[in-house]
């Protein structure tokens, strides 16, 4: 460490510094940036958390620190010279202010932090910083501060019913509704109110129960809310907690409710709420009292200016105002991004029902070749057919090859031509990467396409490929330097440098020093006998041709980076050189040509390469794990990187995704020769997108001019929530039986279940543990009838999303019928004409069922005859009155009961249900 000189305003910018000791110079010179003192107020670039309570501190409340990063300011010399106001419109105490706890201050970034004070209420907070004696360059952000005593609603679900008698029990989840250290935890029914804004006449509300979760503030509330009229009605519910009164009006939530016709048409959700402008994907439409005479051909949904297509109508259960229907339908596309609100429409009814929430539409993304991985192979000959693979992301929705166009673009050097030589190659076919897309959606496909016979039309060059859909040229995906080759040409096939980097036709050359490098030439008709990079000779150390093997080979060493080409571009300086095979190759011909792919104004055989210049003295990766990984985050990525400044803690250092997203990064080791991170990739927006490139970049605070990119970045895939175990999957009618769900990518959050459509509470839901990349929750099964039962498990604080999945339950009849007193055990074997008896049955099945007895003769009787009673049902409990048989013999007999359900789904997983007793036939006379 030293101190540089101070600089007037007339020499800001790069420096160049030397050492010199014992006559002898340092070379090559180190680059020194003198910046201006800040004269404008710092930038804030992040802010974390963005809230936090207005009683941390307090006993059991941990205190909120909060961390700020920010560029553009005044080096801080101690946290002490540092001060924060923090004011709160509204609040009791007005404005506070206190001081920075910590600071790291270089001059390309600052990180403080300071403890929010304590507040009597909560708001918008808006902070004010600044440095002692720079008071004039302050600068603000806001800061949400949560009243902790103040109760907020989580979520209400679901917030409309029907009217006309029926009751909806809406389950509510208020946080901070009461705690333990406030002493407001309620204990009985009595100690929450709920009202309402109408009458009771119009409506009710009452609480049916409430449960405290484990945090000892969050309450979960059933409320069960009915209208006796058949009409709509808008309302809004508050639930107080008034144990303690002066605390009532903080312990407040309101949801709003609304009863609707129970005989009206009524949409009760669609999904998607969000599209593309192109659309043409499928939506599903839950409808209920569509009017039972409808067909889907009666059946319009207005989606703004156009209406969807392929409506399909599944039909339900009988309702009372016609039947519950699920409709399923294509989104048709718009030109422009818009908002609309979609209604169905039944015209020859005159109906037009709104459908709620309205439909966004937004920007189709356009299509992208990835310029490492997106082709493959990477070359063709101009003389055979080759096939080459396109692997293209968010490509318009396709059906069919010809709505895919293919473009090979020659390049057009403005000496010789004013528009670039296009040929479309075949397009093969193509595969999209997720088979169980939507056709007509954007998704990901390979595209394979069969490059042309140009029998030399067009000489060897580096070619643009530019694909598109059809309908929709504007989108493009553009994929550079796809290598069309002559194969009779020289050709640089192999390049290595004393680093030990190797490449095909282009290479990396430190930037700090000489790099000594070699290349192989095949198809040489001769010695290399001139190596030009960017149109400067250079000598050749040593020059080889086995003119058997057709091979050419020249070392040389590159210099340096004089130019400071790097200085225009850090990210890497390319330049274009020439391998020739003869000296005079005409007074037009510059190396940049080979940057274009073409060289029509050189006259000698050459060839092409690229040489990369790279800061030598930057980190660099030298190892990382697989970069790719679900939108949800929490994939581990392990990273080496050498060079980078040595650090003592995390703290000193972050790693950020798409420019703003900071991920949970864990130090291993770090020294000033390697550094060595285990990180956790962030939760990104996906956009409707099914996969996206992000970069990764990781910055040393004091440090930031040595930060260093993941290459390419990592991609980020949209996953859907897979339940991939359920245990059981079989379970008794009557219930009670615990079942386990391991979910993969389900959204963090509270959990909901409904079983055959029956809303399981809370305290039948058990979450052990749910994270971004596993959920294991278990649900007690509820007293249900045999059959296969559809559950369905979902976000609550979404619950129509597409992150909803169902998987069947198998329902098994745990009943075992029994006879009841009095027991028919003897008859006459001739009974009179109509004559009958009874049977009682316990235990009996609640599905409809059909019944026969059967009299089997043992011994010396013969009998064989069987009768279907009939059978009425109360309280489990079967009577069942028959035609009493007819024996041909005296003697005993086995009678047996055989019950079977009549509903095919149910008969499919119950087996008929028999008893048996003895049997006596008598001689009645």
């Amino acid at each position: 460490p030293f101190a540089a000189p101070a600089m007037s305003s007339l020499f800001l910018g790069v420096v160049k510094m030397r050492v010199f000791a014992g006559g002898k110079a340092s070379d090559p010179p180190t680059d020194v940036e003198f910046v201006a003192v800040p004269s404008t107020p710092p930038v804030v670039r992040n802010v974390a958390p963005s809230s936090g309570v207005n009683n941390g501190g307090e006993s059991g409340v941990p205190p909120v620190v909060v961390s700020i990063k920010l560029q553009n300011m005044y080096t801080v010399a101690s946290p002490g010279t540092v001060s924060f106001v923090v004011t709160l419109p509204g609040s009791q105490e007005g404005s506070v202010t206190v001081g920075a706890d910590t600071s790291f201050s270089t001059i390309a970034q600052t990180d403080l932090t300071f403890t929010l004070p304590q507040f009597s209420d909560g708001g918008t907070a808006n902070v004010m910083f600044f440095v002692a004696g720079r008071e004039h360059l302050n600068q603000t952000f806001p800061f949400t501060v949560l009243d902790n005593r103040r109760s907020e609603l989580s979520y209400a679900f679901p917030q409309t019913g029907k009217a006309g008698g029926v009751t909806t029990t809406v389950e509510v989840e208020v946080s901070r509704f009461g705690t333990q250290a406030d002493g407001v935890t309620p204990t009985a029914l009595s100690d929450v109110v709920v009202t309402t804004d109408v009458g009771v006449s119009a409506a009710t509300a009452s609480l049916q129960g409430f449960r405290i979760l484990s945090d000892g503030s969050t309450a979960v509330l059933d409320i069960a809310v009915s209208r006796s009229q058949a009409s709509a009605l808008a309302m809004t519910v508050t639930v107080k907690l008034c144990a303690i009164n002066q605390l009532c009006a903080k312990r407040t939530a309101t949801f709003p409710f609304t009863f609707r016709d129970p005989a009206a048409t009524f949409v009760l959700y669609y999904n998607p709420l969000q599209t593309f402008v192109d659309g043409q994907i499928p939506m599903v439409v839950q409808v209920e009292n569509l009017p039972t005479a409808c067909n889907a051909s009666d059946l319009v949904v207005s989606v703004g200016p156009n209406n969807a297509s392929s409506v399909t109508l599944i039909r339900g259960a009988a309702t009372l105002g016609g039947i519950d229907a699920t409709l399923e339908l294509v989104i048709p596309g718009v030109s422009t991004p818009v908002t609309v609100s979609p209604r169905l429409l039944i015209p020859k009814l005159g109906l037009s029902v709104s459908m709620g929430a309205d439909l966004t539409y937004i920007q189709a993304p356009n299509p992208i070749i990835n310029q490492l991985t997106g082709v493959f192979p990477k070359s063709a000959s101009l003389l055979t057919e080759t096939f080459v693979q396109l692997e293209v992301q968010s490509f318009a929705g396709v059906t069919a090859t010809s709505d895919i166009v293919v473009e090979f673009r020659w390049p057009c050097p403005a000496a010789t031509c004013s528009t670039p030589t296009v040929i479309k190659p075949t397009v093969q076919s193509f595969t999209r990467k997720d088979p169980t897309a939507y056709p007509t959606a954007i998704q990901d496909i390979t595209i394979t396409i069969r490059t042309p016979v140009l029998s030399l039309s067009l000489e060897s060059s580096a070619v643009r490929i530019i694909t598109y859909h059809a309908q929709k040229n504007q989108r493009q995906a553009t994929y550079n330097n796809f290598n069309m080759k002559d194969p009779t040409s020289p050709v640089v096939s192999g390049m290595t440098t004393d680093e030990s980097f190797v490449g095909t036709d282009e290479i990396k050359v430190r930037a700090s020093a000489s790099t000594e490098v070699s290349a192989l030439v095949t198809n040489a008709k001769s010695a290399i006998v001139g190596i030009v990079v960017a149109d400067v000779s250079y000598d050749i150390a040593t020059s080889i041709y086995d003119a058997a093997a057709r091979q050419a080979y020249a070392v040389w060493s590159q210099p340096s980076d004089t130019g400071s080409l790097l200085s225009v571009n850090p990210q890497g300086a390319y330049v274009y050189g020439q391998t020739r095979y003869e000296a005079n190759c005409g007074s037009g011909c510059t190396t940049s040509c080979c940057g274009d792919g073409a060289c029509p104004l050189c006259t000698c055989s050459h060839s092409c390469f690229t040489l990369q210049y790279y800061d030598d003295l930057q980190p660099f990766v030298t190892f990382n794990t697989a970069l790719e990984g679900p939108e949800i985050g929490g994939t581990q990525i392990l990273v080496t990187v050498a060079r980078l400044p040595s650090v003592a803690s995390v703290s000193e250092l972050s790693v950020i995704f798409d420019g703003a997203y900071y991920a949970e990064t864990f130090l291993q080791s770090s020294s000033d020769e390697e550094t060595r991170l285990q990180i956790y990739t962030p939760a990104v927006e996906m956009d409707n997108l099914p996969t996206r490139l992000v970069s990764v970049e990781i910055v040393v605070t004091a440090r930031p001019d040595r930060s260093v990119s993941l290459d390419p970045g990592f991609l980020y895939r949209a996953v859907d929530p897979v339940v991939s175990n359920v245990a059981p999957t079989t379970g008794k009618s009557t219930g009670g039986v615990p079942v386990t769900v391991t979910i993969l990518y389900f959204p963090v959050g509270a959990i909901g279940f409904d079983f055959d459509s029956t809303r399981l509470l809370d305290d039948s839901v058990t979450v052990s543990e749910n994270t971004v990349q596993r959920t294991i929750v278990t649900f007690s099964t509820p007293e249900s009838l045999p059959g296969i039962k559809t559950v369905r498990v979902f976000p609550k604080s979404n619950p129509f999303s597409d992150k909803a999945k169902t998987f069947d339950f198998v329902v098994e009849d745990a009943s075992q019928i029994a006879l009841r007193a009095p027991i028919p055990v003897e008859s006459m074997h001739q009974p009179l004409p109509g004559s009958t008896g009874r049977l009682f049955v316990s235990n009996y099945p609640a599905y409809e069922t059909t019944a026969t007895i059967r009299w089997v003769g043992t011994g010396a009787a013969g009998v064989d005859v069987s009768v279907s009673p009939a059978i009425a049902v109360s309280g489990g409990i079967a009577t069942m009155e028959y035609q009493r048989p007819t024996a041909s013999a005296l003697g005993t007999a086995i009678a047996t009961l055989t019950v079977r359900p009549t509903d095919p789904a149910i008969a499919a997983i119950v087996a008929d249900k028999m008893v048996q007793w003895a049997y006596k036939f008598y001689d009645g006379g």
